[in-house]
């Protein structure tokens, strides 16, 4: 599946990372918890996910590091 950043949101969600990283729900929920090498933020009550879009494509593509 071919992905155009632009056209994804600002703040991904683990659904997204999972599907650009082709990885299962649980590998995704580890991954995000354990001190992924791009920013990842809880937001509420329930801890939901987000990253931030760029940062994540930047790693993503290999142009830098948390």
């Amino acid at each position: 599946m071919a992905i155009n950043k632009n056209e994804l949101p600002l703040s991904l969600s683990p659904q997204h990372i999972k599907e650009i990283l082709e990885m299962g729900r649980r590998q995704t929920y580890e991954f995000l918890n354990d001190n992924p090498p791009f920013p990842v933020h809880r937001i509420g009550g329930r801890g939901e996910f987000k990253i931030p879009r760029d940062p994540f494509f930047r790693w993503f593509e290999g142009e830098e590091q948390k």
